[in-house]
């Protein structure tokens, strides 16, 4: 990372630890290395984590923010329902089998 930004590990080091800020070019050479917005980068919270999962520079980006586990639930409450109402849709088809069954007889 420090070739690629032309800094001095020492310098990457402050940034990584908040010592000191740094320009919007820095900043968006930093999220096109990483495969990122810049933005992504200038709105960071302690919410957020990055986990480097191979050695050959390759990152993935996992946040880890509360909104996740909102979403979660969210789509957890709505595979539910399509399941009661696959049910409900199932045991209606058998219905209408049947009276259709008995109006054919």
């Amino acid at each position: 990372m420090v070739e690629m930004l032309d800094l001095s590990q020492f310098q990457y080091s402050r940034i990584e630890n908040g010592e000191c800020s740094i320009d919007l070019e820095k900043t968006s050479k930093i999220a096109e290395v990483l495969g990122t917005n810049p933005l992504d980068i200038i709105e960071f919270s302690d919410k957020q984590a990055f986990f480097n999962c191979s050695q050959s520079g390759n990152m993935n980006v996992i946040n880890n923010n509360e909104s996740f586990e909102k979403e979660r639930e969210a789509y957890l409450v709505q595979i539910k329902e399509l399941k009661e109402d696959k049910e409900f849709l199932k045991q209606e088809n058998l219905s209408l089998k049947k009276m259709l069954e008995k109006l054919v007889k």
